[in-house]
């Protein structure tokens, strides 16, 4: 079968609808499928076209037909983008005919959905959606336009797909006619990445968190908690692997916090009980810190899935984290615990009678390995698979 992915963005960016992408067209590949990835051009220093990992990649730049703002630079931007517009849909359109999919499988309802849906009267197809969580629950920020694009794309979609239960919960709000074509497909692990994993190795036991710095991350609700941790003479450190606009505020509260921390590129830390701001991680970089730690926290104010986390159960790491999102339908039958979002006197309540009760880390981390199972990319790929023929799956 041919196969067209049609993600918001591809590696080598990094992040969590990326790494859905790329999973998903390997294993399809490995199927047999004939797997072509479309996306958006961005970063610009992206090649146009180029096959990463046996994957043909083609990356359109998707111009925003809505004025993001006020300005001269902004409408500038935005008259350039209208010229660009119609030639982007004609490329898009060659690649759809050139292809001839027989299903296109979108993932994250972006600003390239709309040439996308522009292009069906011209080429047949199944459509197939997966919510991502900003698409879905990030609406309340954007303009109208945004809303008005996810219930056209919605509602024009044969089959809609979300990466938890709750993330599909608020799509049906906002677009209630996809009730009857609807489920949620949690994402997956290659678990054959972690049968073997080198445990990184630090000087004291350490208390690991991980993901983009942004305000829905929660990074400042642990730095606090880490802090509470502290006055109690615990003796962990508290490493954060990840980029974002949010660091250089993380890094700063710390300072008026009084806790010794290292900038990104700087591994040696001040002393006992202090933060490593660790940067970006590779992959493999970061099955090594997850494995090596003794406490994964994930104290995310928002999180439509929660990917960190079933990575931490497959790491064989204790995880504490916020009862948000589809959190709680990875973190089940005791392999974590769930706290308040928001809340660092909970939170460092919890982390603490984590890491001070050896025999409860080790059910947790027992649980969670055998939980980890259940999430494997080969079953997520078949039923996605599944879902590209005439028949729908009972629900």
């Amino acid at each position: 079968m041919k196969i067209v992915l049609f993600p918001s963005s591809y590696p080598p960016v990094g992040g969590g609808v990326q790494e859905v992408a790329f999973r998903l067209a390997k294993e399809f590949e490995k199927k047999g499928h004939d797997v072509t990835v479309i996306t958006q051009r961005y970063p610009r220093r992206l090649k146009r076209t180029e096959t990463i990992e046996g994957i043909r990649v083609n990356r359109i730049l998707f111009p925003n037909l809505v004025p993001s703002g006020f300005g001269i630079s902004i409408w500038v931007k935005y008259a350039l983008g209208l010229i660009l517009a119609p030639f982007s849909f004609l490329r898009l359109l060659w690649l759809l005919k050139r292809e001839k999919p027989e299903a296109v499988y979108v993932h994250f309802v972006g600003i390239g959905s709309l040439y996308l849906l522009a292009s069906r009267p011209f080429v047949n197809f199944r459509l197939i959606v997966t919510l991502h969580g900003d698409d879905v629950e990030g609406l309340p920020f954007r303009n109208r336009f945004n809303r008005w694009l996810l219930e056209k794309v919605c509602t024009s979609a044969d089959f809609i797909t979300a990466c938890s239960t709750d993330l599909l919960k608020k799509g049906r709000e906002i677009c209630p006619l996809i009730r009857q074509k609807s489920m949620a497909i949690h994402n997956g692990l290659n678990l054959e990445d972690y049968q073997e994993i080198k445990r990184f190795e630090h000087r004291v036991p350490y208390i690991f968190a991980a993901g983009r710095f942004e305000q829905k991350k929660g990074f400042d609700v642990v730095i606090k908690a880490f802090r509470l941790l502290r006055e109690k003479g615990c003796g962990h450190d508290l490493v954060i692997a990840g980029d974002g606009p949010e660091l250089e505020n993380c890094m700063r509260l710390a300072e008026r916090l009084a806790i010794p921390y290292s900038p990104p590129g700087e591994r040696a830390l001040h002393g006992r009980q202090s933060i490593a701001f660790w940067g970006w991680a590779t992959r493999e970089m970061m099955r090594s810190l997850l494995a090596g730690s003794q406490l994964l926290v994930v104290p995310s104010r928002r999180e439509p899935f929660g990917l960190v986390v079933l990575e931490g159960l497959a790491s064989g790491t204790a995880v504490v984290a916020s009862n948000v999102g589809g959190i709680p339908e990875i973190l089940s039958n005791g392999c974590g615990l769930l706290v308040p979002p928001g809340d660092e006197v909970v939170l460092a309540e919890a982390m603490e009678r984590v890491v001070r009760d050896k025999d409860m880390r080790e059910t947790m981390v027992t649980a969670g390995k055998k939980r980890a199972q259940d999430f494997s990319w080969e079953n997520v790929a078949m039923t996605y698979l599944n879902l590209s023929g005439s028949n729908q799956p009972p629900r």
